[in-house]
């Protein structure tokens, strides 16, 4: 029977001018009036600044439209200028330019006015604009544009609506008021600093990173309605850009191709790796004097001396008849090529003439030598393609002290060209403090655990246990593994190097209650290109099962150094082979220390569906009872990067199966269509994994806690009337009608906490783990909280933001809020919380796995014909999507291994003696690419004993 709370609890708004009967759902209100349960409270400071608005004035919002109305050249050119044409899109720098010329050549109109535009569509004014057309020449060096610029009235919003909703005496929408007042806080900084979204960097504060790279700094800013009022949130943030530079010399950084005069032909490969780094950028020309900036949309296929065109005299383009009365051209068209074309027309004799020219045209070829064009400033260089070093040194740049950070978010707000700076927020009747917020937090107890033997486990003031003391709480038995190494003969001396690793890892797995077999069933050196081979991959994974008569539970693989063959390798043996993989890297196996091999055993067990630690008892709540079975689920969507619009999203579901303890889990995975946000199978996925509880526990889940992952406020209605639709549905299609608590996890906010009180911090300076806030900067009346869980060891810890958009388990404040932390101590790989709830992250690491499994299968179909489908430039068939294997499908949370480099977390870590391993999981204010290789042990920083280890 679906259980149903008090109508009160479901805000339902049926939609203005609805006809039809359908209501759409709201998030739920906050249940009371937030929480009370602590250890004690802590008096907190947020990077959020209160905002004053005058509730009497009006905004009035026009619809923007600029188009070209004709341009000119320029005198002695004979083509027209790159780019350009009636039907051509005005790039968001030039519209800022017609507006300000349309506001400067009519002053009888916009006199004095300060307007906010967000450089597309929308312009706010604080008083009402003359409509109507305006036509303005904007001169590009020796180009004369001429423009129309069109503002129409499209609505008047009244900041009353705000005020009212703000005082939660009104329930009406207020997303155009935010709207129109986020345009307008961005309008002076967008025009002092390098605008991208809501960041604005300076160009006055760069790191060099190499490469033609530059990290500039900067800050965060966005507008939000909270249970004070209205604050704006302000945030430190770094970014990398690519330099101002030739593009010659950027590829002479960047290329393995030297380039000089000497002519160099370069190879298919080559040709291929020039356009992948240079496709998609702006650049600006040298040959012209104009400051028109041009998109990359691809290469020339041959060089600026043998590409030819055919070329007309525009002056002379008219035709004429002749004798016979037959019509001839008086200048008839001639081939040349675009090296001569530029030596006749610009007198520019190229160096480079053996390169490939850039096209700056989308729909016909426009041929620019690489020479002669300059990368655009303000051009975001990709995370996910920094060298090792470069990322290294950005990493230094942000994860800076939570002290660091509070003094550069103090003078960002104070700053002539921040927040504050100009006129434009006072005339619209805006006014803010440089005051952070002060807000009451509450830090919650840690829960009762148990280790092996219903041993309860003692937490030390950081929420962390050692492995020293205690055994797992469901060590399990491994009597079939193997070792493959990837090492080369010179560097591994000899077999014995293996077997004394296997002897020390048996060893260490007995320490904390694992049953291992004393040997290898079998132990295989082979060369590291077998992981490039993937045939001979294949047979050897195939042959090392067989001789374990596909018993096998685990192969720990031994790799010499970070391998492209890592993906492929986790590929076949996950799903065509059914081996879990256990990677690590040669360099620490020659010495392995206790707290390495603690480490190792720890992941071993998870992924052979141990649980390392279990709470001791069912987390308070009048909802939960240990007869009524809870099941907690997580789902996530992982998108390829930004330029890839072909690879398909992965979607990945997980749910617990068992209660009360919770922590052991399952998980789907399906690809879906690029960069889809919905789950599109999300209902098949959620059927599959009620029925495998069902078949675990002989009983279905009374009820359901659903974590979604990876979704912004913008999405909530989506997940709220779309995939909670689709959930309940298919739960009914089995007959099946559990209570649902529907939470957005999001890690991707900007909201900071700092300790008021010093005494109050870590000894990094960060707030503790337990940390919970909900109020004043939270929500005006939804049910929302901020919860660091982890105790934060590199740069500024980052809460988590959970926000309950459905709950018909009717949790109050305190039992929800307990219930998160809780489950945060239940992650199987470390030994302390984690700082997003385990169904939440379980959902990331498989949603990853699946992208390892397609980058995989797309390198070993690589070689397949263009004219597969599989390879289509249209879209990836799904039906193609590797599927796990029968063998591990159960093991496939745990198994999940990624390098925890995704999240912004600092907390993994198995304490196994007084050192510590460090699991840092990303950089602070970045989601770092995802590595696909192990990484080194690596000391970091001067603290004797302290170490940061990624193993797979």
């Amino acid at each position: 029977m679906l259980l149903k709370p008090p109508t009160s609890q479901l805000s339902l708004l049926r939609l203005s001018g609805e006809t039809s009967g359908v209501s759409v759902l709201k998030p739920v209100d906050r249940p009371d009036s937030g929480g009370t349960r602590c250890s004690r409270p802590i008096l907190l400071l947020a990077n959020h600044f209160r905002v004053e608005f005058d509730p009497k004035l009006s905004i009035y919002h026009y619809d923007v439209t600029v188009a070209y109305v004709k341009e000119n050249a320029g005198e002695g050119s004979s083509t027209p200028a790159l780019g350009t044409g009636t039907n051509a899109r005005v790039s968001k720098s030039d519209t800022r330019l017609v507006v300000k010329r349309v506001f400067a050549d009519n002053p009888q109109f916009f006199s004095a006015l300060q307007v906010g535009y967000d450089g597309e569509k929308s312009m706010y004014s604080p008083r009402p604009l003359q409509e109507g057309s305006y036509t303005v020449k904007i001169s590009k060096g020796t180009d004369l544009r001429e423009y129309k610029c069109t503002l129409k009235f499209a609505a008047k919003i009244d900041l009353v609506h705000l005020y009212k909703y703000l005082e939660r005496s009104t329930t009406t929408t207020i997303e155009n008021a935010i709207q129109a007042l986020e345009v307008v806080m961005r309008e002076y900084p967008a025009n002092c600093r390098i605008a991208r979204g809501r960041n604005f960097y300076s160009a006055a504060e760069v790191t060099d990173l190499g490469h033609g790279v530059e990290a500039l700094n900067g800050f965060f800013q966005s507008l939000r309605p909270t249970a004070q009022g209205l604050a704006l949130n302000v945030d430190f943030s770094i970014m990398a850009f690519y330099k101002s530079i030739p593009v010659i010399d950027f590829l002479g950084q960047n290329l393995v191709l030297q380039l000089n005069s000497a002519p160099v032909r370069m190879n298919g490969y080559e040709m291929r790796e020039l356009e992948n780094i240079l496709k998609g950028l702006k650049v600006r020309v040298t040959h012209r004097n104009t400051n028109e900036t041009y998109t990359i949309f691809g290469l020339s296929k041959r060089s600026a001396r043998e590409e030819t065109f055919d070329l007309f005299d525009v002056k002379g383009r008219s035709s004429s008849k002749n004798s016979a009365g037959s019509t001839t051209a008086r200048n008839p068209k001639k081939a040349t090529t675009i090296e001569k074309y530029f030596s006749d027309q610009y007198n520019v004799h190229l160096i480079y003439w053996y390169l490939p020219c850039l096209n700056l045209s989308r729909k016909s070829a426009t041929y620019v030598p690489i020479e002669l064009c300059v990368l655009a400033e303000g051009q975001r260089f990709s995370i996910e393609n920094l060298s090792k070093d470069a990322l290294k040194w950005l990493r230094g740049l942000t994860n800076i002290s939570p002290r660091d950070r509070l003094d550069k978010i103090k003078k960002i707000v104070s700053a002539q060209d921040g927040p504050w700076g100009g006129e434009v927020a006072r005339q619209f009747g805006l006014s803010g403090t440089a005051n952070l917020t002060e807000v009451q937090g509450r830090i919650l107890d840690p829960p009762d655990l148990k280790a092996g033997q219903d041993k309860r486990v003692k937490l030390d003031q950081n929420c962390q246990w050692n492995l020293l003391h205690y055994q797992l709480y469901d060590p399990k038995v491994i009597s079939c593994w193997a070792i493959m190494s990837f090492v080369p003969p010179n560097r591994s001396k000899s077999t014995n190097q293996i077997s004394q690793f296997a002897q020390a890892l048996t060893s260490r797995c007995y320490d904390i209650g694992i049953s291992i077999a004393q040997n290898p069933l079998d132990v295989r050196c082979v060369d590291i290109n077998c992981l490039s081979d993937q045939d001979q991959l294949r047979r050897l994974l195939k042959d090392i099962a067989a001789k374990c008569n596909n018993n096998l539970q685990v192969l720990i693989c031994v790799i010499a150094y970070k391998h492209a063959g890592y993906k492929v390798l986790k590929l076949i043996s996950e799903t065509e082979v059914g081996i879990m993989t256990q990677c690590c890297l040669g360099n620490n196996i020659e010495r392995p220390n206790s707290q390495y091999l603690a480490n190792l055993a720890l992941k071993i067990n998870a992924k052979v569906g141990g649980s390392n630690v279990a709470l001791t008892s069912t987390p308070k709540a009048q909802c939960l009872s240990k007869d009524m079975h809870v099941m907690f689920m997580g789902a996530d969507v992982n998108h390829p990067s930004p330029r890839d619009k072909v690879s398909p999203s992965i979607a990945a579901v997980v749910a617990t199966m068992n209660w009360p303890a919770a922590n052991i889990y399952e998980a789907k995975i399906k690809s879906q269509d690029n960069r889809k946000e919905k789950i599109v199978n999300l209902g098949d996925m959620c059927i599959e994994l009620a029925q495998m509880y069902h078949e675990r526990n002989r009983k279905y889940a009374e009820k359901v806690v659903f974590f979604r992952d990876g979704v912004s406020e913008g999405q909530f209605n989506m997940v709220l009337n779309e995939e909670l639709d689709v959930i309940k549905e298919a739960f009914a299609s089995i007959s099946y009608n559990p209570s649902i608590t529907l939470i957005v996890a999001q890690k991707r906010h900007r909201t900071r906490l700092f300790p008021a009180d010093r005494r109050d911090a870590t000894k990094q300076g960060n707030v503790p783990p337990g940390t919970i806030v909900d109020r004043k900067i939270v929500h005006v009346k939804e049910f929302d909280f901020f919860l660091c869980s982890h105790y934060g060891l590199l740069g500024t810890s980052k809460p988590t933001h959970y926000h309950v958009l459905w709950d018909e388990n009717v949790f109050s404040s305190d039992e929800l809020q307990t219930l998160v932390y809780n489950l945060c101590f239940t992650f199987a790989r470390c030994t302390k919380p984690v700082s997003l709830v385990p169904p939440v992250y379980y959902a990331d690491l498989v949603a990853y796995r699946g992208r390892l499994y397609y980058d995989g299968w797309l390198e070993a179909h690589s070689s397949s014909s263009s004219s597969s489908s599989s390879s289509s430039p249209f879209g990836f068939d799904h039906e193609m999507f590797p599927k796990l294997h029968r063998n591990i499908k159960h093991n496939i949370c745990d198994g999940a291994s990624m390098n925890l480099t995704h999240h912004d977390h600092k907390e993994s870590d198995c304490r196994v003696s007084e050192k510590l391993i460090l699991l840092p999981e990303c950089m602070e204010n970045h989601t770092l690419p995802h590595s696909t290789q192990p990484f080194p042990l690596i000391p970091q920083g001067s603290r004797a004993g302290l170490w940061c280890l990624q193993v797979n």
